[in-house]
């Protein structure tokens, strides 16, 4: 059961597309999120990204792995949404599965664990990973709400980050939500702008609403 939930989780394992990826490839509006870029991939790092959700983490992170494709085996990266696991206990034993197919003990793996935050103790199979020597070749990131610094439950890692960041991913501000629609001046009319400016307020910023942004296109 394990090897199928991985290769589900995985697609590019068996030569498939990733759905997330396809979705943002279909979307007549794209872009690309500029805290990817501030992601270390070098071993070792343990980074933590942290936001509300449908802040576009996991679109995000599938968009780094795609890139990350061009140049790694697919084996070498290794995803796992940790919402359809009942408890840290699962997520183990899955993670421990991925480990027996690990080749060689000096290949970099790349991992992403997305919303950690909806298992409880999380932090066990990480720390039992980093204790154990398993990941110094590795890169680890790590997706969650922001109740993770609240919680302090980052503080759990301090001294054992390596290289690896901690990230903060903001909803849209106005400028961001309007260039997404290829909007890079402000010479509009002041009643259009403003028109813009409530629908802004009225989706909040997410990065999801900017489709409903269509029929300001030709403001």
């Amino acid at each position: 059961m394990s090897i199928k939930i991985l290769r589900n989780l995985n697609p590019w394992w068996i030569d498939r597309s990733d759905i997330h990826v396809r979705l943002w490839e279909q979307q007549q509006y794209k872009w690309i999120s500029e805290w990817l870029n501030k992601i270390s991939l070098e071993p070792f790092s343990l980074n933590f990204i942290l936001g509300p959700r449908q802040v576009g983490k996991t679109t995000g992170v599938k968009l780094l792995i795609a890139k990350l494709l061009k140049r790694k085996p697919p084996e070498a990266i290794i995803y796992i949404n940790c919402g359809i696991f009942l408890d840290f206990t699962s997520l183990r034993k899955v993670i421990e599965k991925y480990l027996e197919f690990k080749i060689g003990k000096n290949r970099n793996i790349i991992r992403f664990l997305d919303e950690v935050t909806s298992l409880n103790e999380w932090w066990k199979v990480i720390k039992v990973l980093i204790d154990s020597d398993e990941v110094l070749n590795d890169a680890i990131t790590v997706t969650g709400s922001s109740s993770l610094k609240i919680k302090g439950d980052i503080e759990l890692f301090l001294g054992r980050t390596g290289k690896g960041e901690v990230i903060e991913v903001l909803l849209l501000s106005f400028k961001q939500y309007i260039e997404v629609h290829g909007v890079r001046k402000y010479k509009l009319r002041y009643d259009k702008v403003l028109r813009l400016f409530e629908k802004y307020l009225e989706t909040k910023g997410f990065p999801s609403s900017v489709k409903y942004l269509k029929k300001f296109l030709h403001l």
